[in-house]
């Protein structure tokens, strides 16, 4: 797809059930913005990026709230070395209680542990 555009966005359209589309616009070497498009519509902007080789995404926010100027302004003052070192890696326990913690109690859920 080239460089984005805010009408170019906003008229696509969404892929058939269980699909996704993803479009992309290479920024710099090794980064590039993309655009992921659900098949109920919502369009994510993502930053893809490489560490050791190996493709990194990171999310930063949803079509329209995040226009496509902020978008690209986003994801050209991002630093992937940065990135890495807040990419928390913990052990199967931690992981799973961050997981409980954040998703299962945050939508009402009455699980103890």
């Amino acid at each position: 797809m080239g460089r984005f555009t805010q009408r170019g966005v906003a008229k696509l359209k969404a892929p058939p059930k269980p699909k996704r589309l993803d479009k992309i616009s290479k920024i710099d070497r090794g980064l590039v913005l993309a655009l992921r498009v659900s098949y109920s519509g919502a369009k994510t902007w993502r930053i893809l990026y490489y560490i050791n080789g190996r493709p990194r995404y990171q999310t930063i926010g949803k079509f329209p709230e995040i226009g496509v100027s902020q978008a690209y302004k986003l994801a050209r003052k991002f630093e992937p070395d940065s990135a890495a070192k807040k990419a928390k890696v913990g052990t199967f326990k931690e992981v799973a209680q961050d997981f409980i913690t954040s998703y299962v109690r945050g939508r009402g859920s009455t699980i103890e542990g």
